[in-house]
């Protein structure tokens, strides 16, 4: 196979801006940038060059001219209709064969938005892991319009993951434009740049990328990706653990870990790597028996009863209405984790998960941060293990968080400062994100030689807030604010500093006077209907929890409160 250095096509010019990055631009500007047969041949044997080239680590893709690509080219559409259907069924799989093609290659893929991104050039800045658009850009999937599906060459998957189902139904039966500030609204574009500077923009963000460990960057790719396929977060941990162990089998971890920790000299703290004595298996006995006592109510309901089980990283305290506060609490050194604390995330929910519990708060202590990923002084201690005992402590630390969770009850996080890396990851096991203005994420994964494929968070994050936006965080590192947190759904509302903590226990006040059982059940339907395969099997899981809730004592007292005008009492019975 030829090396992009030697590649020349009629429809595509590539071009190295500098070392590492290529730019492929759709070159038939007089025609829109409209695509070819000719152009998905060579789109695809582009890609294919591209993929088995080691020196290259970004491809960046824009169109020459006033266009991004205007769809199939309408002088060659006019043959469509002439072809038989199994050649056209051939025709069909090849265009789309080629944009899976450049989905699938290894690195990263920057679409430069650059003008119209109609039809099959809206399928092409799909497959792209990243969007930047011109303010001129804009959008549609006119395929309706001339008598065909929006469902071509990925679309009808790709879209509404990006931007959500309501959206691309009305996108693709009105055939709409979206113009680019609406694109970078929904999520479809991840920001908007001024035309004049678009590929610099492109070319300075492929540079941050080339900054990280390339290895880092394919698996957390790749992890990003088939984390959007596989059926189930269960499935998604399996992936990331075993890409992290891969990972840390590089030879150039030691010297990453060393870098990393000499540009993170700002923690104060620790100086020296605690032994390693192996990691336990968690599911132990919890120390202390957990009660509940009904007779004391108050707001909100009863107040939990229990004797805490003995924790060294983390605080664990009752509050009124039958909420519990747990606190990562290791402030000097910005409540970064450790082997212990994830241990300790399996005690807490272990000794949780059978109260009746009505919410947990999660937060941080101190005023500096919420979390700020794993312990410095510890995280060269991944660098010493074997592939089976990393493996071990990698699914301990993910099960620590998995664990968090699938509490029965609703998880709100109460987010200060810093909630970086693993603290990112923990945030994100909250249901609920509350954060004040200085909260600020980041996924540095791929500075330290490792993939975003951890704790749960290549699953989660695509979730929240898109592929286009989660690549964008995981492949930079860059730091996403507090209020931009909230713009994209990374948190669900900013609020003071000052009343972070007092926010968070008026929200679950307010749960805690619902039914705990409907709570519960609703908590269950979320979290499963994410990783249900169908339709039909979700609605199977919410007909069985509302047949069951129908049954209980919280719908009986509901009732009976609505028509004597008062409070209900629930108990979640």
């Amino acid at each position: 196979m030829r090396s992009t250095g030697e590649m020349v096509f009629e429809t595509i010019r590539l071009e190295r801006p500098t070392d590492g990055i290529v730019v492929a631009t759709l070159n038939r500007p007089e025609r829109l940038n409209a695509m070819t047969v000719l152009m998905f041949q060579e789109l695809e044997e582009m890609a294919l060059a591209v993929d088995g080239d080691d020196d290259v680590r970004v491809l960046i893709i824009t169109g020459a001219g006033r266009a991004f690509c205007a769809g199939y080219d309408l002088d060659d559409a006019e043959e469509l209709s002439s072809l038989s259907p199994m050649d056209m069924l051939k025709r069909q799989e090849r265009a789309a064969r080629a944009l899976a093609t450049i989905r699938s290659i290894r690195i990263p893929v920057i679409a430069a938005i650059n003008g119209t991104a109609a039809g099959g050039g809206l399928s092409l800045t799909l497959v792209a892991d990243i969007r930047l658009a011109a303010p001129s850009a804009r959008f549609n999937a006119a395929f309706v319009r001339i008598g065909l599906s929006a469902g071509d060459m990925g679309a009808s998957w790709l879209l509404p993951r990006i931007v959500g189902p309501s959206r691309v139904a009305e996108i693709g039966f009105t055939g709409r434009f979206v113009e680019a500030e609406e694109a970078e609204h929904i999520g479809l574009v991840n920001k908007i740049v001024s035309a004049g500077t678009l590929l610099a923009e492109a070319v300075a963000m492929a540079e941050l990328i080339r900054a990280n460990s390339p290895g880092g960057v394919q698996l957390s790719k790749r992890a990003l990706q088939a984390n959007m396929e596989v059926p189930s977060y269960t499935a998604a941990l399996e992936l990331e653990n075993r890409g992290q162990v891969v990972l840390t089998r590089d030879e150039d971890i030691p010297e990453v870990l060393d870098a990393f920790k000499r540009e993170h000299t700002d923690i104060p703290g620790y100086t020296s790597i605690p032994e390693h004595t192996g990691i336990p298996v968690p599911g132990s006995p919890v120390p202390g028996p957990v009660t509940t006592d009904r007779t004391n109510s108050g707001e909100g309901g009863f107040m939990l009863q229990f004797e805490p089980p003995k924790l060294e990283t983390l605080t664990l305290e009752p509050l009124e209405g039958g909420n519990v506060l747990l606190t990562v609490n290791r402030p000097t050194r910005m409540n970064s984790l450790t082997v212990k604390m994830f241990e300790e995330f399996n005690t807490v929910a272990y000794a949780l998960r059978d109260t009746d519990a009505r919410a947990l708060i999660l937060t941080g202590a101190g005023d500096r941060a919420f979390c700020a990923g794993f312990d410095l002084d510890e995280i060269g201690v991944i660098g010493t293990m074997g592939v089976r005992e990393f493996l071990r402590f990698q699914e301990m630390a993910a099960g620590g968080f998995a664990a968090i969770r699938s509490l029965p009850f609703p998880v709100i996080a109460a987010i200060h400062g810093a909630a970086s890396g693993g603290g990112l990851a923990l945030a994100l096991a909250a249901d609920i994100r509350l954060v004040a203005p200085t909260a600020k994420f980041n996924a540095p994964f791929v500075r330290l030689g490792l993939s975003i494929g951890d704790l749960g968070t290549s699953w989660q994050l695509t979730r929240l807030v898109g592929p286009g936006r989660a690549a964008e965080i995981a492949y930079t590192v860059r730091t996403v604010e507090a209020e931009e947190a909230v713009r994209i759904g990374l948190a669900n509302r900013l609020v003071p500093s000052e009343t972070l903590l007092e926010e968070a226990l008026a929200m679950a006040k307010q749960i805690a006077g619902n039914s705990p059982a409907g709570i519960r059940m609703s908590k269950r339907a979320l979290q499963y209907n994410l990783e249900n395969a169908s339709f039909a099997a979700a609605l199977e899981l919410e007909n069985r929890g509302q047949a069951l809730l129908t049954r209980g004592e919280d719908m009986t007292e509901a009732l009976a409160a609505f028509k004597a005008r008062r409070p209900p009492q629930f108990t979640g019975k």
